[in-house]
């Protein structure tokens, strides 16, 4: 016999049951999932870890991209990485299962995941930046631990890592104002740190200047240390007859006059061939404050207190400072270490030349790669000038305006979703002034109707280009040597001979690894005493 409550309770078992096993879903809305999904990203030692949620059975339904740029050496530019493309492409993600990525062996510029499920008539989705919930990862591009190249011997202190910081650290923040600061003349800030700190980048929003440009930032643990940046200043003429405790005002003029910071007094502590370092005070206005109430009277706003180290070069007229949090105890130790070791070098790496771009000036906004040595190529037209550095810089110009998984060539406004399946499409905020700089109507057909950056216009007049995705392997950096081909007035086409992609993270720094060139010719014009591009192809696309 069976009672009438355990066989209620036998029928609503077998209909949860039949649900589970017809529906997959356990419960569990697309939103829901998603929100289980975000929820189970851990970071530690290094190690990320994603979980998909027990409680929706049907991983095929998942479509989950997770894409990202890796460093590439010394050049400050990424080459772009697709992680679980396999488990995608064949729909083969698993339910209840961990994916981990390790942050130790590749160094990521970026790493977004993007996961999306059906829902629905529609699809609902989630975008997530890894790396900001794992505070930048464990090693920053601009950090080298313990190496550096031609800079002064390393001094080996029980407890400290020996650091290489090239700034400009990034072209974040860059405007038509600033510019002349992120074109300075790549130089390293070399100093020891305790062992336990780290610098990392900043967040992009935070990636800007003040009185110190490129601003990076330490940590010691999950606790931050302190910020370190750069500025640059002019040679004052009479510095010979100010008295030698003087002379450093002459330097840190803006440091010392600033509104939101001031740093004064400072005491010298290492003096060397170049330059000197040593150690200030510094009273600053209470950022937290500030952000809380943007309206106010500046008088009104706290003032915190703490510690700085600055470092200077005569010869490169550049100076670097790294101002400690006010909440963080800095030990005395700590401090004179560091700034008896504070030193910033040329950075030998770099390659300069000293070319005449004509009347167009410099277009591309970047530097141009610290890795490819340019000296021995001499290009002339029809008329007899060299024109090397204006074709170096149209080839860069050109092979940025393709790349999108970088944004240094446009400004960037909104994101949005304009195609089905697809990643996010960035605005381009200022496209017809950029690309009329660079292109001829011919090549700007071309850029546009090409189905790498799939330019689409739409109808309340913007210009929008796709996000992060395919490419993002920069050309412009991969560029070895240019020849000319064809040359007659006011038209010359250049071949371009390029290192092909490795195709993997880290293969700059594989012994085993031995590049392979390929070669692509492009077409410039001369209009208005103006070169132009004409015609490109995209390595990628002539594969």
């Amino acid at each position: 016999k069976v009672s009438i409550p355990a066989l209620l309770a036998l029928l609503l078992c077998l209909s949860l049951l039949a649900r589970c096993t017809f529906t997959g879903r356990l419960h569990l809305t697309a939103d829901e999932a998603l929100d289980a999904l975000e929820g189970s990203i851990t970071y530690e030692s290094g190690i990320l870890t994603f979980t998909l949620p027990a409680g929706y059975t049907e991983g095929e339904d998942w479509n989950i991209l997770v894409a990202g740029r890796v460093a590439m050496g010394d050049t400050g530019g990424g080459m772009s990485v697709h992680l679980f493309e396999e488990e995608n492409s064949q729909h083969s993600w698993v339910p209840g299962r961990a994916y981990s990525i390790d942050l130790n062996e590749t160094h990521y510029l970026e790493l977004l995941l993007d996961a999306s499920l059906p829902d629905g008539d529609g699809t609902a989705e989630r975008s997530i930046d890894l790396l900001a919930i794992a505070g930048g990862g464990p090693i920053d591009s601009a950090v080298e631990t313990n190496g550096g190249a031609d800079g002064p011997e390393d001094v080996t202190v029980e407890g400290y890592n020996t650091v290489y910081i090239t700034f400009p650290a990034y072209q974040d923040g860059r405007t038509d104002a600033n510019a002349f600061l992120y074109d300075t003349t790549p130089f390293t800030a070399h100093l020891l740190l305790p062992e336990s700190w780290e610098v990392r980048l900043p967040d992009t929003e935070h990636r800007a200047g003040g009185a110190l440009w490129t601003p990076v930032e330490i940590f010691d643990g999950g606790r931050k240390v302190g910020t370190l940046g750069f500025n640059r200043y002019e040679a004052y003429e009479g510095i010979d007859e100010l008295p030698e405790a003087e002379r450093y005002k002459t330097i840190y003029y803006e440091l010392r006059l600033g509104r939101l910071e001031v740093w004064d007094p400072y005491t010298p502590v290492h003096r060397y061939a170049e330059g000197e370092s040593g150690i200030a005070t510094v009273n600053y206005m209470d950022p937290a404050y500030l952000a809380e109430h943007p309206d106010t009277n500046w008088a009104a706003v706290p003032t915190l207190q703490t510690t700085g180290i600055l470092c200077n070069n005569d010869a490169l007229l550049v100076y670097a400072g790294l101002r400690f949090e006010a909440d963080y105890p800095i030990d005395e130790t700590d401090l004179q270490i560091i700034a008896e070791s504070f030193e910033l070098l040329p950075d030998s790496s770099v390659q300069t030349a000293s070319w005449d771009f004509g009347p167009t000036g410099k277009r591309y906004p970047g530097g141009f790669s610290p890795l490819r040595d340019y000296s021995g190529i001499e290009i002339r037209d029809a008329a007899g000038n060299d024109i090397t550095g204006i074709l170096i810089d149209l080839w860069y110009c050109a092979s940025e305006a393709y790349n999108v998984d970088d944004n240094l060539l446009f400004s960037i406004g909104e994101e949005a979703v304009l195609d089905e399946g697809m990643p996010a499409f960035w605005e381009l905020l200022d496209y017809d002034e950029t690309v009329a700089g660079i292109f001829t109507p011919n090549a700007l057909a071309q850029y546009e109707t090409s189905d790498v950056v799939r330019i689409t216009k739409t109808d309340d007049g913007r210009v929008w280009r796709l996000g992060p995705w395919r490419t993002g392997y920069s050309y412009g950096y991969a560029l070895t040597d240019l020849e000319p081909v064809e040359v007659s007035d006011n038209r010359m086409v250049v071949r371009a001979t390029y290192e092909e992609n490795a195709g993997y993270a880290g293969a700059l720094d594989d012994p085993s690894y031995l590049p392979s060139y390929r070669t692509v010719d492009f077409t410039v014009l001369q209009s208005d005493g103006i070169w132009y591009v004409d015609d490109y192809t995209y390595p990628e696309s002539a594969h």
